[in-house]
């Protein structure tokens, strides 16, 4: 499935605003101007995450707008230990363009929610036009049906079955044939169907426009993982976003 240590991790993020042309004021906005922002609490549990911090916006690119994320926040830790620490750290985010996903990368989930909570302050001068996304089981099985008509391969899957057996997970161990060809004896678009609950799928994918084989998972919340290849470049990231796209906003011109 691609080496796991130098994956990349995302998640995306819902921007309902994204047929609106930003208009950038300020390049920079703090995690205090949004903690005394009106409403903001809504963000409750994120701030007993997150500390302090800003974020900066980068410029502008052809396909997204970059920011950078300066953080400091408590990371998961067991709760056997007694005193609270802190980390500081520096993580990137993408308002995509023409697209209603925000992306950030290698981030923590609550950690995120605050970024993409600020890159809409600098954006469109509020922090509640981007939010957290749910992908469902229609979402799921049309973005099966879209990579494998593109010839992509289903190689992961995790889903909640019925029943008192409900844990369902499996990995090809060959990304390049996938496993519907390594296991003929599963009907995965059935499982799809009557599953209670679809966690995660992953797939594989060699587009036209891309040199090297894509292999990435996505979860019902968002986050997601691309395997290969290790150090992806912004092109192939941003295919695994068109895909998405496509498959989550099928009606999006």
């Amino acid at each position: 499935m691609g080496d796991v240590s130098n994956m990349r991790d995302f998640i995306i993020f819902l921007n309902t605003e994204h047929k609106r042309k930003p208009l950038i004021k300020t390049k920079e906005v703090s995690v205090e101007e949004l903690r005394v922002y009106p409403g903001s609490s809504y963000l409750s549990k994120e701030f007993e995450v997150v500390v302090d911090g800003r974020l900066i916006y980068l410029g502008e690119h052809p396909r997204y707008n970059a920011f950078k994320y300066e953080v400091t926040y408590y990371p998961r830790i067991s709760r056997s230990v007694k005193e609270r620490i802190t980390v500081s750290a520096e993580f990137t985010l993408w308002q995509i363009k023409e697209s209603p996903l925000v992306t950030g990368f290698d981030i923590p989930r609550a950690v995120a929610r605050i970024g993409v909570a600020l890159a809409s302050m600098i954006l469109y001068e509020n922090p509640f036009s981007m939010k957290p996304i749910n992908i469902m089981r229609e979402d799921f099985i049309r973005l099966k049906e879209l990579i494998q008509a593109k010839g992509g391969k289903l190689t992961r899957i995790h889903v909640k079955k019925r029943g008192i057996f409900g844990k369902f997970e499996l990995t090809a161990s060959n990304i390049k044939v996938g496993l519907e060809e390594e296991y003929p004896n599963i009907n995965f678009n059935e499982l799809l169907r009557s599953a209670s609950a679809i966690h995660s799928l992953g797939f594989s994918l060699l587009p036209p426009v891309v040199e090297r084989l894509i292999s990435f998972r996505i979860t019902r919340w968002g986050g997601g993982q691309i395997y290969s290849p290790s150090e992806p470049l912004d092109y192939e990231i941003l295919t695994v976003m068109d895909l998405l796209k496509e498959a989550l906003f099928p009606g999006l011109a």
